[in-house]
């Protein structure tokens, strides 16, 4: 399979986040009015990803990474509106046919952004906060044959197919941020959960397994439905 330009894909996003919540820290050390609640947030977190209902009988666990923003209103910043941006690697599973040579391999990658509500605890040392949110959800599959050395099927042959599509989502979270300082500015550690439910969701299913013919094509199966899956994050935010 070709993943080589998704795993750039995904440095590069890691990469972006990351500098981003890097570079929000160094405008932290700014001084601000001890008397005005810091409205900015920005973070960056390790997430993993557990596909649930039929979505979970299709595909196994991911993993990929997280960034978030949020802008804090009212007299205390309790409300904000908050955005997240994530893509998730549900990495590449292989099967083998007795009866034949080739080793089938699928794939399945999902990119998000959402926004919507936040409310948080913006005082003591650990600091709760729930959020909802609407936006897009990308799913990109891909589904392939070869022989077990590598080499591709002999010319002429249909060894390859990808399917892709941009789905509404909607998701529902809540987690805990506990910050370093008492002031509750700064640096915080970040763990939290966030239910993701995309509405006709297309992707090829890791467990669909169609043996192709002698070297011959095989009919792709691509499953349409509501895909739902939990995502669990820990890694970092800080406010300013």
């Amino acid at each position: 399979m070709r993943r080589s330009a998704r795993s750039y894909s995904f440095h590069a996003f890691v990469s972006s986040i990351g500098f981003a919540t890097i570079g929000a820290a160094a405008g932290a050390q700014v001084s601000q009015n001890p008397t005005s609640p810091t409205r900015r947030e920005a973070g960056v977190a390790f997430e993993y990803a557990h596909p649930v209902g039929n979505f979970g009988l299709n595909e196994g666990n991911g993993r990929g990474a997280v960034g978030h923003f949020v802008f804090g209103l009212g007299s205390k910043a309790n409300f904000g509106i908050r955005v997240d941006a994530a893509y998730i690697d549900f990495g590449s599973h292989s099967r083998t046919f007795p009866s034949s040579p080739l080793v089938q391999t699928t794939a399945n990658d999902i990119g998000l952004v959402t926004i919507g509500p936040q409310f948080s605890v913006r005082t003591g040392r650990l600091q709760p906060y729930i959020n909802v949110g609407a936006g897009v959800a990308y799913f990109y599959s891909q589904k392939g044959f070869s022989t077990p050395g590598g080499s591709s099927q002999p010319q002429g042959t249909t060894n390859y197919s990808e399917t892709n599509r941009v789905s509404l989502l909607y998701t529902g979270g809540a987690g805990l941020d506990i910050p370093f300082s008492i002031s509750g500015n700064g640096f915080a550690i970040d763990v939290g959960a966030r239910f993701n439910s995309a509405q006709g969701a297309k992707y090829i299913p890791d467990n669909n397994s169609h043996m192709p013919g002698s070297y011959g094509a095989s009919a792709i199966y691509q499953h349409e439905g509501v895909a739902n899956f939990m995502a669990y994050h820990l890694g970092f935010s800080v406010r300013f």
